[in-house]
């Protein structure tokens, strides 16, 4: 299995996919399945059984989601954003915005219980997630989100969102998170630092003057103290993406158990015609797994030559 990229014309390929939805389905999809791995299942209100789904499955409003003990799933929204779901986790879709049509709608996510990162792009969208124990408020932000029937974690990676419960409401930036809220906790007292961090470097310096065949590619992911860069020694999955379709990485790699992995990879030279490469590689670093929550993402960047 190979790595999933998010290319430029990603976002047109997802809304393309979403308005070839057949027409049984009640309301316009707002989301594909993608990198679904294990039993995912889902249902409609008004339906009294669930069903298996795949890659490629389309959701809408109003749907439900349940992952089983081994299910995984990432849900890619028409404008790009991304929603990946770990196991043994169950929510529930609402489209808010009146104009189904536009990829700038805004989503109600009921979070009933388990475990998810979301990474929303777009400024103008405000979507809303709900979980038994507080409310949350994003535009764009990249944050996770654990829940049980009494308490809930919220970590930040960018941006920020805002918070709220019973007893008070909080903005949450970068780099902060909420650990085990109830509904009627003071929010600021649960506030403290991310502890943890996905590191990224270079085995070999990259020193390319002129990109015009495969080059091998090598990196370390460490697991550390955030802000200190001490090793933690914790095994566990780790998700990569890339945002240049020219780099060959594994999917998912895992972290031995002192916390750390090398990742093996290829570069291969841009398109001769593509002139919107600007010659920036970014690799972002995800955990993936329900062991390693609330651990800030990792990113590796360096330049290439673009194309002449």
């Amino acid at each position: 299995m190979r790595i999933h990229r998010i290319t430029r014309t990603f976002p047109l390929l997802v809304s393309a996919l979403l308005c070839l939805a057949p027409s049984c389905v009640s309301a316009v999809p707002i989301a594909v399945l993608s990198q679904v791995s294990g039993e995912v299942r889902v249902w409609q209100d008004q339906q009294q059984t669930t069903q298996k789904v795949t890659e490629g499955a389309l959701l809408s409003s109003n749907h439900h989601l349940r992952t089983l003990d081994d299910g995984k799933v990432t849900l890619l929204l028409r404008d790009g954003s991304e929603i990946r779901v770990l196991e043994k986790t169950q929510l529930h879709l609402v489209r808010k915005a009146e104009r189904t049509l536009t990829p700038s709608g805004s989503l109600q996510i009921t979070l009933y219980h388990g475990t998810l990162s979301a990474w929303f792009r777009q400024r103008s969208a405000h979507h809303q997630l709900t979980t038994p124990a507080l409310s949350i408020e994003s535009g764009k932000a990249e944050f996770q989100v654990q829940a049980t029937k009494s308490r809930t974690s919220v970590v930040v990676a960018a941006n920020s969102v805002r918070v709220r419960n019973r007893a008070s409401t909080l903005l949450l930036k970068t780099g902060s998170r909420i650990y085990r809220a109830k509904v009627n906790d003071k929010l600021f007292r649960t506030v403290n630092p991310v502890p943890h961090a996905l590191h990224l470097k270079l085995v070999v310096p990259l020193k390319i003057q002129k990109l015009t065949t495969d080059t091998p590619l090598e990196f370390w992911v460490n697991l550390v103290h955030r802000g200190r860069n001490d090793r933690v020694d914790r095994p566990g999955l780790i998700r990569l993406s890339t945002n240049y379709y020219g780099l060959d990485l594994p999917e998912l790699v895992t972290l031995k158990r002192d916390g750390k992995a090398v990742v093996r990879g290829t570069l291969k030279p841009p398109h001769p015609e593509d002139r919107l490469f600007n010659g920036k590689v970014v690799i972002r670093a995800a955990t993936d797994n329900l062991g390693l929550f609330g651990v800030e993402r990792g990113t590796l960047g360096f330049t290439i030559p673009a194309s002449d």
